[in-house]
């Protein structure tokens, strides 16, 4: 019964929202168009009063989600006080939710797995009144419930997130987790209408020099031309996509992400730069529908062969960083996740033209004054991998790698130069021969935080456990020493037996 007014494929109308038995939100029309437009001009039945089914478009309910969010402009309350406004927007974006998962369950929508994942998804939100998840009111891209059930109508405070951490942890609806990013990808591109695009060549440095103009689409790589002038040069391996919306308009781009094409034939996105969650999890919605892998973490090991650029410029690069060879213009250069040197430079610099040194463990290149020399060895190493695998001799200042290693009183010494020293029994340290700070137990040592309870034995002067010990007139004596009892005296030998 909220009065309201809307702006419907370009005409303003003025009516009241009602919410049909099955839940679907409906206008209907109570005063004539504002610009004087008549029924005539358009698809809808205003003659009935029924203007526009709100989620499902037209009144058969066949028109598509995407078409239905550009003919609806607006649609804002009037004439009513905060609280209504609030309930009616609140059931609104909770059915309008419910709408698209019907969509994306659909045939065609995505793929059987995650059709049947939208399905569960809707039957859990119909389920769970008293959350009443919806879309956010307040952020675009995001989602909200109500932590408790008297604040569902309020949305100050509906709780706001993504729509993955809805269905893991307030629905607890068990879907794999590709499955979700699919289902989340599908709505969001339904929410958003956006269009996806892919340049190759020259267009591809135009995307990046656009980029330079954006806020949080702008890198270290969209500053100039030059610096990508090594995916413009390689076309057939090297593309990126773009999210922009409405159209194909450069000035309205939301997000972009490099696809590359591996020896192996197999096309990987990289890092998506994106303006929000929704233009994000558009290119992960496209990426997926088209088969395109994520290539961040290249566990597989994938290869890609590059013509090195005739700038002999190095890109920085989010993804197949590692290379093994000296880069040379006009030479192919194989890239993937191991190689001895990194692409990890903002200047353009490489292994062939800059003046640092190269970690031999981990491939990482820096200056000579940040490498550890290892004199066992011969390697030169960074500081992490110093850390993690090789260490310095307390005595000779030495490095070496961490097998030869041996720790004496919490100070590392190699094999040639560790003190004489003995291990405890029972904690497993060193303790030099010379501190003092041991103790032999039953030829067992032990340093003297963990020595069990023991004594000297009288007669031998070895050191015993105590429960293998015995004490004599407040004396202490092992059990090869201890001493014999004495015969008694044949009076008191005559005294038991007359008392017995």
């Amino acid at each position: 019964g909220a009065k309201v007014r809307a702006v419907l494929a370009g005409y303003e109308t003025d009516g009241f929202l009602h919410i049909s038995r099955n839940g679907e939100l409906y206008l209907i029309h109570r005063n004539p168009l504002a610009n004087g437009a008549t029924p005539g001009e358009t698809d809808y039945p205003f003659s009935s009063g029924l203007i526009f089914g709100w989620y499902f478009g037209h009144l058969d309910q066949t028109t598509p989600i995407s078409e239905c969010s550009s003919e609806i402009q607006s649609i804002r309350p009037i004439g009513r006080n905060r609280d209504t406004a609030q309930k009616t927007q609140a059931i609104t974006n909770h059915n309008k939710l419910l709408g698209i998962l019907g969509v994306a369950s659909r045939n065609g929508a995505c793929s059987p797995e995650a059709q049947s994942a939208a399905r569960m998804i809707a039957k859990e939100i119909k389920r769970r009144k008293d959350l009443l998840v919806g879309l956010s009111a307040t952020e675009e891209g995001k989602f909200s419930y109500a932590a408790k059930r008297e604040h569902r109508m309020n949305l100050a405070r509906r709780i706001k997130t993504s729509f993955g951490r809805i269905v893991s942890r307030q629905l607890k609806v068990n879907i794999p987790d590709h499955v979700l990013a699919e289902v989340s990808g599908t709505i969001m591109s339904m929410l958003s209408p956006y269009t996806i695009e892919e340049f190759r060549g020259k267009e591809l440095t135009d995307v990046y020099a656009a980029c330079d103009e954006i806020s949080g689409l702008s890198s270290c790589m969209t500053t100039e031309r030059e610096q990508v002038c090594l995916y413009e040069e390689n076309p057939d391996s090297v593309s990126v996509v773009t999210a922009c919306i409405s159209g194909k308009n450069l000035e309205r781009l939301q997000a972009r992400a490099l696809v590359f094409k591996t020896d192996g034939g197999r096309r990987m996105i990289s890092r998506i730069y994106a303006l929000g969650d929704a233009p994000r999890a558009a290119l992960k919605a496209w990426a997926e529908k088209s088969g395109i892998e994520n290539c961040l973490s290249n566990e597989g090991g994938e290869r890609l062969t590059l013509v090195f650029s005739s700038n002999n410029y190095m890109p920085y690069m989010d993804s197949f960083r590692r290379y093994s060879e000296i880069p040379e213009d006009g030479e192919k250069l194989t890239f993937s996740g191991k190689g001895e040197y990194s692409a990890d430079s903002t200047d353009g610099t490489h292994a062939g033209n800059d003046d640092k040194c190269t970690c031999d463990q981990c491939g990482d290149r820096m200056d000579d004054d940040d490498l550890y020399y290892i004199d066992s060895t011969g390697e030169r190493v960074c500081q992490s991998c110093f850390d993690n695998g090789f260490f310095r001799c307390e005595h000779c200042g030495e490095n070496f790698q961490n097998e030869s290693r041996v720790i004496v009183d919490d100070r590392d010494y190699c094999d040639n130069h560790a003190p004489d020293h003995v291990t405890c029994g029972y904690c497993g340290d060193n303790i030099s021969v010379e501190s003092g700070y041991y103790i032999c137990v039953e030829d067992e040592f032990y340093c003297t935080r963990h020595a069990p309870d023991h004594h000297e034995c009288e007669e031998c002067n070895e050191n015993f456990e105590e429960e293998n010990m015995v004490e004599v007139d407040g004396k202490w004596y092992c059990e090869d020493h201890k001493p014999e009892p004495e015969e008694k005296d044949k009076e008191e030998e005559e005294e038991e037996v007359e008392v017995v």
